[in-house]
């Protein structure tokens, strides 16, 4: 079987892991997968660097603009490149997952390549015209649609036939997300971030932007730190306005000796991940599989559930040791209980073994 993943976003994002992993899988069982995506702006790192490294081939790829949303004179040259580049590979199989890669697909396809789409919002799709493109794409505009997890399956039950709706739950490399035996391994990965030897450092993995609310993180860090004045914050990732979300509100709150930023880790993002005491959750990203949790919870690391819809409706049973806000407390509540009472009493959150190689092990 011939595949394709094509992408219209150029970062590495949370969707990007799993298609990368996913098309590792199919390569390994005799089935060639290709990969479409925009390159990088100069000086960044993205999907197509990182699969290049995995030892994806790109050289026969077809290169696409950077863009999105849906502009179909924009779009044309892109559609003509990928409709005959398509055509010599013979292909069975287009993957997509956003609106602009599904729409250069549904434009440049062969009658006889199937169209699939992803998709990972739990929410139900709007009614009424505000939600009609949306509808038309997951419904008539693919052959099959794929979602992260049952409940957004069933957010589309009104929608799309029961044939064409599949969940894909996440999952996670139990051999790359090992717990930290090593404690040098461990030492040593703390060394490079700079981390004060055995004191706590708390992560967070996240793309820096505004919703996904750090200023919660750094008021009771802030908070945290008059009972704890050594403890650490590991901010693992990277954002546009960075400067505005993050590094001028540590500065203002005086916690540029209690915060590291970490930046946008590959290479050694497992090894990071393991050496931190516990991680921090409040806001999902654009992986509705929830990737970084369940990455925490293979490493049997505490970590907080945030109090929104996917974490609570999927995982609600498959973690012990973590926290959440509920009606009696709030996050900031929840929050200082979790960093005073786990990470800082050196606690670990124990997942067993059957339930991680049952919902988080990349099978075979």
């Amino acid at each position: 079987m011939n595949v394709l993943h094509l992408t219209s976003d150029w970062k590495f994002t949370g969707p990007a892991e799993p298609m990368l992993i996913g098309g590792e899988a199919l390569r390994a069982r005799g089935h060639r997968v290709d990969l479409v995506c925009p390159p990088p702006p100069d000086g960044e790192m993205g999907v197509f660097d990182v699969a290049r490294e995995r030892g994806v081939d790109l050289e026969h790829s077809v290169a696409i603009e950077r863009g999105r949303g849906i502009a179909a004179l924009r779009d044309l040259r892109d559609v003509r490149a990928i409709r005959s580049w398509m055509a010599e590979r013979e292909l069975d199989v287009v993957h997509v997952w956003h609106t602009r890669a599904h729409s250069l697909a549904l434009r440049a396809r062969g009658a006889s390549t199937a169209l699939v789409r992803a998709h990972s919002d739990g929410l139900a799709v709007p009614t009424g015209l505000r939600g009609a493109g949306s509808r038309w794409l997951y419904g008539a505009g693919c052959d099959a649609l794929v979602c992260t997890s049952r409940n957004c399956m069933a957010q589309h039950a009104d929608t799309v036939g029961a044939a064409k709706r599949h969940a894909v739950s996440g999952a996670v490399d139990l051999e790359r997300f090992r717990p930290a035996w090593d404690v040098d391994e461990r030492e040593a990965a703390r060394g490079r971030l700079g981390l004060r030897p055995k004191e706590p450092a708390v992560g967070v993995v996240a793309r820096v932007q505004s919703h996904r609310r750090f200023d919660v993180v750094f008021e009771v860090l802030s908070e945290l730190r008059h009972n704890h004045p050594l403890v650490q914050l590991v901010i693992l990732g990277r954002g546009t306005h960075i400067e505005r979300v993050a590094r001028r509100p540590v500065a203002e709150l005086g916690l540029e000796t209690n915060v590291v930023f970490a930046g946008h880790r590959t290479a050694d993002y497992a090894e990071i991940l393991r050496s931190l005491d516990a991680l921090v959750f409040l806001v999902p990203g654009s992986d509705g599989g929830c990737r970084a949790v369940l990455e925490a919870a293979a490493l049997r690391t505490p970590q907080t559930r945030e109090a929104y819809r996917r974490l609570m409706q999927e995982f609600r049973a498959s973690f012990r040791g973590d926290v959440e806000a509920t009606a009696d407390a709030t996050v900031d509540e929840a929050l200082v209980n979790f960093m005073n009472q786990q990470y800082l009493l050196g606690k670990r959150s124990w997942v067993g073994e059957k339930l991680v190689a049952a919902f988080m092990a990349v099978h075979p």
